[in-house]
């Protein structure tokens, strides 16, 4: 079955043989089907039977004939087109193995198709050493790489938690560019047809031009979800479009040569070579954008993660298409890199999961603001359309009759109108001044201008202001207000607080009954007390007033109408100078609250 192909006699000594130029190759030609034949003669001048390796360059099916000079023979195979149970040596590596006895020499025949361009090495070699030997390499092999594609299996897994934890889809896509390298190193170290897909070697084959443009586009959809690039790097976003199109090409190209059996090997590991390192390039180039140009913090991590695997990268891919040295560090570096890149990425994506958190938060506590604002908003026009619209048709109603049926009324029911129609008035006159503080307040109309304030005079004036509204009521206000005592406040806003404060204080308190407004030393910052003796409120009551909103106002003992404006402006004046309203339910029966504002600038 094997031609003859003139060949040199070996004689093994114990130690590994290259073989190369030893060996006359002949090529032949059968029914479109290309063929190699060789031959050459092994002597073993060792003094025991020696067990052997014969390793060959990667080809797709190769068949030997070991004959010795007795003229027994044996047939052995192997190829990376057989499934893994029909070579002699079940490895990845194209490897017969067999015993060469001492002192007995054998004729070597060995005939190798191709098939695939591929597979059609320029430069065949042989390598002729000790199955233990072979064996101790291969182990090392199986334990280093197999700790490598562990570590790819759980840090997929651990992201892929993650991703279910936070659905960032970035984690997702890093995951999937994971998996894919994990798939490679798979497929190139002989795990994929050892362990994955023994029985399929043409998968095995065509796998490499399905795997890496799957990777890629991974990548390529990751680097755009973590930098956000659709969103603030249009230009750097155009790119990885045009990168995912020529990924997903080459993707469709070996998908369709696998199914159809084509070969246009040679063509796409170009391209794959090619795109491939484009795609590891422009990631670390679109960090560096995001990062010096765009200041997105996250990116530094994505840059530190990149550098080494994308020098790795290429250095690996360059070797896979012959164009620099097989060594130690351009074999090894990728798995370096990403190794690091992992490391690193953990942190990034945390750092990007914090940002995203907080923006979130931010997002959340805006929402909040707004639905309290749209709360306020309508409350307002429900006071502008209703309690505004009440008072004005009271009082018309009460003039209308004062002055066409005036001679129908006596003197106490006009009494009584007029006050009906001054209480009105009393009421649209606050309402309008608190309407159109708090209308200030949201458009920032309103100057914030603190200042260092005596509070003996500054509280002092606003009782004399609602004196005349206490006597009307019969309650009496004492004050307890040291000379001592300053405030660092904006005078108007003062007074609007005090005023507002007091003049509820009389609104809920019954006839005869005192009010006190005292104030008090509390490190920095002055405590302002106003206590009243009226009808007080509930825990429910207390909790509404504390929330930054209007609520439903009550009327006061003498059923004075409010709004609940007044006390919302009040809080937001508070808030300005960095102070605090409190408010509670006293002992036995009536009010407190108790506004603490600062003393000093600081």
């Amino acid at each position: 079955m094997i031609g003859q192909a003139a060949g040199q006699t070996i004689s093994f000594i114990g130690k590994p043989i290259v073989i190369e130029k030893e060996i006359n190759w002949k090529k032949e030609k059968d029914k479109q089907k290309t063929y190699y034949q060789g031959s050459f003669t092994l002597i073993s001048n060792t003094k025991t039977d020696q067990d052997l390796i014969l390793q060959f360059s990667k080809t797709g099916k190769l068949h030997v004939v070991i004959t010795n000079d007795s003229g027994n023979s044996q047939e052995l195979a192997t190829g990376a087109l057989l499934p893994l149970n029909k070579r002699s040596h079940p490895s990845n590596i194209n490897a017969v193995q067999f015993v060469l006895l001492k002192n007995v020499q054998y004729k070597v025949d060995i005939y190798y198709e191709p098939v695939y361009s591929i597979y059609d090495p320029i430069n065949f070699k042989l390598t002729l050493e000790p199955t233990t030997l072979f064996e101790q390499q291969d182990t090392g092999r199986l334990f280093w790489q197999g700790m490598f594609l562990g570590t790819i299996l759980v840090m997929a897994l651990y992201n892929l938690f993650i991703f279910y934890g936070v659905r960032d889809e970035s984690y997702l896509y890093y995951v999937f560019s994971i998996v894919g390298l994990g798939l490679y190193l798979a497929f190139y170290y002989g795990f994929g047809i050892e362990y994955l897909w023994p029985n399929s070697p043409r998968w095995d084959t065509f796998c490499y031009s399905i795997i890496v443009p799957l990777t890629n586009i991974a990548r390529l959809l990751f680097t755009k979800t973590y930098l956000s690039t659709s969103k603030y790097m249009p230009v750097t976003n155009r790119i990885i479009q045009l990168l995912l199109l020529a990924c997903s090409l080459l993707l469709v190209s070996g998908i369709v040569s696998f199914i159809y059996d084509v070969d246009l090997f040679e063509t796409l590991v170009t391209g794959v070579g090619i795109i491939g390192t484009l795609v590891l390039i422009f990631m670390l180039v679109a960090g560096l954008i995001a990062y010096y140009k765009d200041h997105y913090e996250p990116a530094k991590y994505f840059i530190a993660a990149n550098a080494l695997l994308v020098i790795g990268a290429i250095l690996f891919i360059l070797r896979e298409m012959s164009l620099v040295e097989d060594n130690f560090y351009t074999r090894y570096i990728l798995q370096i890199g990403f190794v690091i890149q992992v490391i690193i990425f953990a942190l990034g994506l945390a750092s990007r999961y914090n940002r995203t958190r907080v923006t979130v938060q931010l997002l959340e506590e805006s929402k909040e603001q707004l639905s309290q604002l749209n709360s306020v908003k309508d409350k307002l026009f429900s006071i502008i359309s209703h309690d505004l619209r009440n008072p004005l048709a009271t009082m018309q109603s009460f003039l209308k009759l004062i002055t066409q049926h005036h001679e129908k009324l006596n003197e106490e029911e006009k009494k009584k109108m007029i006050k009906e129609a001054q209480g009105s008035l009393d009421y649209l006159n606050e309402l309008l001044y608190n309407v159109l503080q708090w209308s200030k307040s949201q458009m920032h109309l309103l100057e914030f201008k603190p200042e260092q304030l005596q509070a003996k005079t500054a509280l002092e004036k606003n009782i004399r202001l609602l004196y005349l509204q206490a006597h009307m009521k019969q309650v009496q206000i004492e004050q307890n207000i040291s000379d001592n005592h300053f405030i660092y406040a904006d005078k108007e806003m003062l007074d609007f607080i005090i005023r507002n404060l007091l003049s509820n204080a009389i609104k809920f308190s019954h006839k005869n009954s005192v009010i006190q407004i005292s104030t008090e030393q509390k490190e920095e910052s002055i405590l302002i007390h106003v206590i009243d003796e009226g009808i007080g409120m509930s825990n429910q009551t207390i909790e509404q007033l504390q929330k930054a909103s209007l609520s439903n106002s009550r009327r006061g003992t003498a059923k004075e109408r409010g709004t609940g404006l007044g006390l919302l402006i009040c809080k937001e004046f508070i808030a300005k100078h960095r102070g605090e309203l409190l408010i509670s339910q006293r002992n036995q029966k009536g009010s407190q609250f108790t506004v603490l504002l600062p003393n000093e600038t600081t």
